[in-house]
């Protein structure tokens, strides 16, 4: 039987961000989600929209949906919902990037305590 991969575990460290996440209690994680989507924001002014509508296939729609009808943990929160809806769609090479700029802005934040500190959990 094949083990269900989701879009985040193709990164370790994108998966790591996310399953800190997703044990994180609810005001720490709007702290640091916050910083996610800012860091998103940064980089979609810098570099561009990574997304292109003529590629987006069904199960990205379907993503699209579920998201809408907020079925996913993740689906709760408008950062991390926002967040990982560009993430989906970047480029591998930018999720790693994106990643680093965010453990950065955590640190500059005072906020990377808290976040190492939900890695232990």
């Amino acid at each position: 039987m094949q083990e269900f991969r989701r879009w985040y575990d193709e990164i370790p460290a994108v998966k790591e961000v996310f399953i800190v996440f997703r044990n994180m209690p609810e005001p720490e994680l709007g702290q640091c989600s916050e910083v996610l989507y800012g860091v998103i924001a940064e980089r979609i002014k810098k570099c561009g929209n990574p997304v292109d509508l003529s590629i987006i296939s069904v199960e990205k729609l379907q993503v699209y949906y579920q998201s809408y009808n907020q079925r996913r943990w993740y689906d709760k929160n408008q950062f991390i919902r926002s967040s990982a809806r560009y993430l989906s769609i970047m480029p591998l090479d930018e999720l790693e990037i994106v990643v680093n700029e965010f453990m950065s802005g955590l640190k500059i934040r005072n906020l990377n305590k808290i976040y190492e500190k939900n890695i232990l959990n």
